[in-house]
């Protein structure tokens, strides 16, 4: 059950994301340029520097990649061996250099038990063996019960590691504290849980991932010191992942596809927790989890559809706590590098290995250095082959959380949709944007509002691009969701009914719906056009509705055409049915105002909006302004490739046979008729400058699966 969102409120101040290290706090976006002009005349923004900067995270020999156990957590005993016999490279001279820093003060911010217990085993210098037992008792500092155990999984993985590389350097009563340590709070989080219980049943949830990354490390390094207490712990770790309510029960449904509920940021933490688990028993001779689940592969390809042409920016969803610009970080090269060592598929390890390479090549970055992860890039030898995704198709359904991704090329000048279909809210850092959609040309051309705010918590509809209702509660009824779905051709198409999206708690503590109807239909026409349609029928609760998108600085123009400008692209934004538009700076927003603007379409009596997006060069010449198509039983839009025409009846139903409409004579044209059933026959006639098409029943054309007929005039 969702928790009121003052709940969720403090468990976001608690960074769940951020490894409980204050240094990983919220990063300051830096200032975008904007301006007030149109299409043309902005000057491009500087460009932000690559995160390439940084010590070469290339380990020293690129053969020695076995996965033979060690009895070492991570590294195999190929490449244990390789590390003994010739230290030399980049990131075992950073590694090195951190932990004899980390042998003069043990902090978190800058090093890890990790860090320091390798040097140990590589070199078999006692100092660091020591030192890594330092960094075990500073650790012990810190109230594992904090945040109802927020920082076990870092916690535990540090004591973990000190234990099992450093074990025959330590003396029997420092082993001995480590091991009552490990017992100690894996038992009380379990079964005497002193906290409020938060995540222990949810598979979905970050703490969840948490607990099973801390319990897993505890468990194998009891099990390699040979201690009796071992085989309960590996056994309730088993359960937690194998369980019917467990890890693997949870990707192999809500995680279908690589995405997470808990959006963008959780869920790259929970990738992180989860992998680091999974590695940490492969490693030691468990089960190996990569292999059972197809979630490996796909959290490879999600994050490369996640990433917007040019390398740098991710699709935010949900809450974003570390960074609201969601920029490619170090914690992104975390657990795409577990995944790309262990994942069976030689094509898709290939795509890890360039994410690694070309996009995420370093834990240490100038906006952020993740010192303590260092120990990564010297366990792991650098992976070859590499091959950019440059082949892949150009669309992408996660269907666990129905995430989607268009894009017209691979290019860094490409135009990229990102397209939000959840049937439910089942995590309490997800947003309320089921229906919403992102527009990326060169930097965000239609935005997520809080990519452009300050706590990254904009959780209300009216943050995203979609209708908001003034009011509405954080959570929701199960919807349809995702009801169609199709990617041919250069169209991608879908359907989406979020009808159910929108509740509001009245007397008694229930809620209740507020609308009876939000479906949307969006028609991404590659390169560069989406066709989005709206309908929505109120309830009484819900009559305070509006239609929004937001740009990251102020759109020019009137009435219901506009142009925005941001980084090196532009959009236009001509809405065609609607009612009256204002512009309006989002600085209103629940959670935080926004320095972004919003385009706005008020409640009006049809309850339909019909709008169309253009993407462009910043410079470039503005589009022509789009047609409008009214007609009975039928609503649409023309361009000059295409005709999309949508059924008006409530829910997408198919529109009664025949109808027709008419379109400006021009070019020729292909024509995208959606929410058609069976067959049917098209006429086409051109008259005194117009096209008239009537589309009565016949054999001629028969619809898809997902309702589409497609033609040429």
């Amino acid at each position: 059950m969702k928790r009121p969102f003052v709940t969720v409120l403090a468990l976001g101040a608690l960074g769940c994301d951020t490894r409980s290290d204050p240094a990983r706090g919220s990063v300051p976006r830096p200032p975008v340029a904007t301006s007030d002009a149109g299409w043309e005349g902005q000057r491009p923004s500087p460009p932000r520097p690559r995160l390439d900067a940084g010590a070469a995270s290339e380990a020293p020999d690129d053969a020695s990649d076995g996965r033979t156990p060690s009895g070492y957590f991570l590294v195999s005993k190929e490449r244990l061996a390789t590390l003994r016999a010739g230290r030399t490279g980049a990131a075992w001279s950073a590694l090195l250099a951190n932990a004899e820093e980390a042998l003069v003060k043990p902090d978190r911010t800058q090093s890890s038990p990790e860090n320091v217990a390798l040097a140990y085993l590589v070199t078999g210098d006692k100092r660091f063996a020591a030192g890594a037992y330092r960094f075990f008792k500073a650790n012990t500092s810190v109230d594992v019960r904090d945040g109802s155990y927020l920082g076990f999984g870092d916690l535990l993985r540090g004591a973990a590691y000190v234990l099992n590389y450093c074990g025959d350097a330590l003396t029997p009563a420092e082993r001995a504290e480590i091991i009552a340590y490990l017992e100690r709070w894996t038992n009380e989080l379990w079964f005497a849980n002193k906290g409020s219980g938060w995540g222990l049943e949810d598979a979905g949830n970050n703490y969840y991932c948490a607990f099973v990354e801390g319990t897993a490390h505890a468990a194998f390094a009891l099990e390699a010191a040979k201690h009796p207490s071992a085989k309960k712990l590996v056994d309730l770790t088993r359960a937690k992942i194998e369980g019917p309510k467990g890890s693997l029960a949870y990707l192999a449904g809500q995680g279908r596809g690589g995405d997470w509920h808990e959006g963008a940021n959780y869920g790259q933490r929970s990738k992180q927790r989860l992998f680091s688990a999974f590695a940490a028993i492969a490693s030691m001779g468990g089960p190996n989890y990569f292999a059972r689940t197809p979630f490996t592969r796909e959290a490879i390809l999600y994050a490369l559809y996640q990433l917007q042409p040019g390398r740098r920016s991710l699709a935010p969803t949900g809450d974003l706590a570390r960074d609201v610009a969601m920029d490619v970080s170090p914690f992104d090269r975390d657990y795409i590098q577990l995944a790309t060592y262990w994942v069976d598929d030689p094509a898709v390890r290939a795509l890890g290995a360039w994410y690694l390479t070309e996009v995420a090549p370093s834990y240490l970055t100038p906006r952020l250095n993740v010192r303590d992860s260092l120990y990564r890039d010297v366990v792991f030898p650098r992976f070859r082959p590499v091959e950019s995704p440059a082949k892949l198709p150009l669309g992408y359904r996660s269907s666990g959380t129905e995430w989607l991704n268009a894009r017209s090329s691979w290019d860094d000048g490409a135009t990229s949709l990102t397209v939000v279909a959840s049937p439910e809210i089942t995590q309490s850092h997800a947003h309320v944007e089921s229906g919403g959609f992102v527009l990326w040309r060169g930097g965000w051309q239609i935005a997520d509002a809080g990519t452009f705010g300050k706590s990254g918590l904009n959780w209300e509809a009216g943050a995203h691009n979609m209708i908001n209702v003034a009011g509405h509660d954080n959570t929701s009824h199960k919807s349809g969701g995702l009801v169609q779905y199709a990617d041919a051709g250069g169209v991608m198409y879908a359907q989406i009914d979020s009808s159910k999206l929108f509740v509001k708690r009245v007397a008694g503590g229930d809620y209740e719906d507020m609308l009876d109807e939000w479906t949307r239909e969006l028609v991404f026409v590659r390169p560069d056009a989406l066709a989005v349609y709206d309908r929505v029928v109120a309830k009484p609760l819900g009559k305070s509705w509006s239609w929004r998108v937001h740009t990251p600085g102020k759109p020019s123009g009137d009435k219901a055409r506009f142009f925005a400008t941001h980084g090196d692209g532009a959009v236009s934004i001509d809405v065609l049915d609607g009612g009256e538009v204002k512009v309006q700076k989002d600085t209103d927003l629940i959670d935080g105002g926004s320095t972004a603007w919003r385009v706005e379409v008020g409640p009006n009596a049809t309850g339909r909006v019909l709008s169309l997006l253009r993407t462009g060069a910043r410079g470039a010449p503005a589009p022509p302004p789009a047609e409008a198509i009214a007609a009975p039983g039928v609503a649409g839009v023309a361009s000059s490739s295409h005709v999309i025409v949508f059924s008006s009846a409530p829910l997408g139903r198919p529109a009664a046979l025949p109808f027709s409409y008419k379109v400006k004579d021009g070019p020729k044209r292909q024509h995208v008729l959606a929410n058609m059933r069976g067959g049917c026959d098209v006429d086409v006639s051109r008259a005194g400058g117009t096209v008239t098409v009537r589309v009565s029943p016949g054999t001629k054309y028969r619809a898809t699966e997902q309702g589409l007929v497609r033609f040429s005039d």
